[in-house]
Order: C-alpha cells, then structure tokens, then sequence
C-alpha cells in the first residue's frame, strides 16, 4: 500500500510541473516557446493515461500470482 502512496505523490507532483510549465510557456515570447508549450501539452495528457494502463497492467499481474 505504501509503495502506491508513493507512485501516487511522484504523479502528482509530475503533473503539477507539467501545468505549471504549461503555464509559463503560454506567458513566453520567446521562440521556442511554442514549442515547450505543443510538448508539455502533450505530455500533460499522455502522462495520466501511461499511468492508469500501468496500474491495470499491475493489477492483471497482481491476480496471476
């Protein structure tokens, strides 16, 4: 239980990075700006997905044993 707590804060504080950059890139004007911000967009919605088919992966292999 206590290893899921874990894996629980590191994604929380993942995605509160990514938001926070997603921020501050929509407030740049610099060139490459744009494009940290297309990347962290992405990201932002890719990293919840990743981590929910993880945790039913690891419920599947958690039944089999």
């Amino acid at each position: 239980m206590k290893i899921k707590r874990f894996f629980a804060w590191i994604a929380l504080f993942l995605l509160l990075g990514l938001y926070l950059s997603t921020i501050i890139f929509s407030l740049l004007k610099a060139p490459f700006a744009q494009t940290y911000l297309m990347l962290s967009l992405c990201i932002s919605i890719l990293l919840p997905i990743l981590l929910y088919a993880i945790r039913l992966i690891w419920k599947v292999h958690q039944k089999k044993r």
